[in-house]
């Protein structure tokens, strides 16, 4: 050991220089780096679980909320199916838009019912994710057709059925047979239809079908 006196303004200091065995020079300590935790928790999903969409539009009309409890970056990730490849999901944002206008007459989705599902992934940086799942409705709107007549609605809301009545071609249990049954204004004027013998057509016209052999008007009709 060696001791080094240094005066500094009349007063000795003393410093303890302690060598190292077989070293002239001293090295400096790293610095320890904490060791991970090795653990990170999944993305939370905070959005609805459902949405609509009326046919016809277009843009974003749905965003997925999600946050992360380590705060770490968010992916968002639009899971192939059949009903998926009618939408695009933004990874960063989670805004889900229609690649094309929904048609609700021709509806695009795996059984056809208008109802899409989704099945969204939601995942950090670290590799923790969390799978969720996304019902889509397609609205119906009234389509615009020749002499403004709209489809897939009852015969009454194109036409005044007011002081008009209907002799239906089955009876009261729905049946060809016996006395039919007569839809009454009220009725009429009220929405109803039949898809076989009154109902509105493809172009909104009124379609009304009278069959050979049916229930009849009266007991002694032939």
């Amino acid at each position: 050991m060696r001791i080094k006196l240094k005066p500094i303004f009349g007063l000795m200091l003393f410093t303890t220089l302690a060598s190292c065995g077989g070293g002239s020079g001293s090295s400096t300590p790293p610095i320890a780096t904490p060791p991970p935790s090795g653990t990170s928790s999944p993305p939370v999903v905070n959005s609805a679980s459902s949405a609509k969409l009326n046919e016809g539009e277009t843009g974003s009309f749905y965003t997925v909320e999600a946050t992360d409890p380590d705060n770490d970056p968010i992916t968002y990730t639009l899971l192939d199916s059949v009903d998926a490849q009618a939408f695009t999901l933004d990874s960063t944002t989670g805004e889900l838009s229609p690649i094309n206008a929904l048609d609700y007459e021709v509806p695009q989705d795996d059984n056809e019912d208008n109802i899409y599902n989704l099945s969204i992934e939601v995942a950090d940086d670290l590799g923790q994710s969390t799978q969720f799942a996304l019902e889509v409705s397609a609205g119906d709107i009234r389509d615009a057709f020749q002499f403004g007549l709209t489809p897939n609605v009852p015969p009454s809301e194109n036409f005044d059925l007011l002081d008009w009545r209907l002799d239906f071609p089955l009876n009261d249990d729905g049946e060809p047979s016996g006395i039919q049954d007569a839809k009454r204004e009220s009725e009429l004027a009220g929405g109803f239809e039949h898809p076989v013998y009154s109902y509105s057509g493809a172009d909104g016209g009124m379609v009304m079908r009278a069959p050979v052999i049916g229930a009849k008007t009266s007991a002694n009709t032939s």
